[in-house]
């Protein structure tokens, strides 16, 4: 299997994590590779940083009574 294709972004943040990792044991803290392996980009691209959402007002408004339940997958 193929594994995914890093995002330019998602690179310049391994980088940078790289970097900080390095400066981390140059100050004598003990950051094992293990631990390394578990830092990722992805932990924190679901964060808006901009606030910026969408909602349907006016079919939020139209609807009567409680939206329906969502059923789990």
């Amino acid at each position: 299997m193929t594994p995914p294709t890093r995002t330019p972004k998602q690179r310049k943040q391994d980088a940078l994590n790289r970097l900080e990792l390095d400066a981390l044991r140059a100050d004598g803290y003990p950051v094992t590779d293990e631990a390394a392996t578990h830092l990722t980009p992805a932990q924190h691209d679901y964060i808006n940083f901009y606030s910026t959402y969408s909602f349907d007002i006016d079919a939020e408004l139209r609807r009567e009574g409680r939206r329906p339940l969502r059923v789990p997958a």
